[in-house]
């Protein structure tokens, strides 16, 4: 796939090849970015990853990866504490990942990879308008947001699972909920009419929203950059893992204390067990201590993201990559 692109993109990469770049940014899930770099002809290459450090590339990189307490990123829910079977699927996930191919939990790190997590994420929000301005102040206890983000599609839901979440949205009369139901899904937007304390949308200022002093909780799909949202706020999340690193975040904020990772499958026989995960998230103080404590903490960092990276590829700029420092020249 990477070599169809640069041979259909070959007038592109001259175009790119005039301008003698110093330094090249690619994601880090793939290793296009590096067939580019050598394209390209640029020196400096420095990998972005908008998800946790892959497995493949930590051990490109040499980051440590101790599979007894690092999950692998993968589709299964596993946290830092797995049981001795969970540790042998790791180890599995772990072989298939490096060998075939292919906020975070404690792990040994290397000078080489440096975390700025949040980076373009502002402090200051622009206020919300109407309807959310006036959604955000119904409910006595305050308001509960529910996104799966923009790959999870409503539609493509089962019809009990939404239905038995719905139903649980009403069995908390004293909360608001702001439901994001996707374009089409007809059926959602059923469910929800006669539901008198849910307002549903096709999309939301989901910055603003979670920054509002009356939201209680999060219910979210786990994607990295709602995970990463949440915490600089300060908000409790129930996470519905769909995929790949979604389990792991899901978990990264159980961990820590300001979150539940839930299996949506578990609302196919009924809303029960959902219900009682939002009133713990809801009605335990513990949730919401320990989601302030994330924000003040992040808030507080001595060094912003921007200025981390700024710094660090000035630094890379001047000095060269790691070969350039770390080998010793030939006599």
């Amino acid at each position: 796939m990477c070599e169809a692109f640069l041979e259909k993109h070959k007038s592109a990469l001259e175009f790119l090849k005039e301008d003698k770049f110093d330094i090249i940014f690619t994601e880090q899930l793939d290793f296009c970015g590096t067939g580019l770099k050598e394209v390209l002809g640029i020196k400096t290459h420095l990998w972005i990853s908008s998800c946790p450090l892959m497995d493949h590339m930590a051990w490109i990189l040499g980051v440590p990866t101790p599979l007894s307490y690092v999950p692998v990123v993968g589709d299964h829910d596993i946290s830092d504490k797995p049981s001795y079977f969970e540790r042998l699927w790791n180890i599995i996930e772990y072989i298939g990942d490096v060998y075939v191919y292919r906020q975070d939990f404690p792990r040994p790190i290397l000078h080489n990879t440096i975390y700025i997590g949040g980076l373009g994420i502002k402090n200051n929000t622009h206020g919300l308008s109407e309807p959310y301005k006036s959604e955000m102040e119904k409910g006595k206890k305050g308001v509960v947001y529910f996104s799966l983000g923009s790959n999870a599609n409503t539609k493509n839901i089962p019809y009990e699972v939404k239905k038995n979440l719905f139903e649980a949205f009403k069995s908390l009369p004293d909360y608001h909920f702001l439901a994001k139901v996707d374009k089409g899904d007809k059926e959602g937007e059923s469910l929800a009419k006669p539901i008198t304390n849910l307002h549903t949308f096709q999309w939301a200022p989901q910055p603003d929203i979670l920054s509002h002093p009356r939201l209680k909780a999060f219910i979210t799909h786990g994607g990295y950059n709602s995970l990463i949202e949440s915490a600089r706020v300060g908000v409790p999340i129930i996470s519905f893992p769909f995929f790949v690193d979604q389990w792991r975040n899901g978990r990264v904020a159980e961990r820590n204390g300001w979150g539940i990772t839930f299996d949506k499958n578990k609302l196919l026989h009924g809303s029960k067990e959902f219900l009682d995960s939002l009133k713990k998230i809801l009605e335990i103080p513990g949730y919401q201590e320990k989601a302030t404590r994330t924000k003040h903490l992040i808030l507080n960092k001595p060094f912003s993201s921007s200025d981390k990276l700024i710094k660090y590829t000035e630094f890379v700029a001047e000095n060269g990559g790691e070969k350039s420092i770390a080998r010793i020249p030939d006599p």
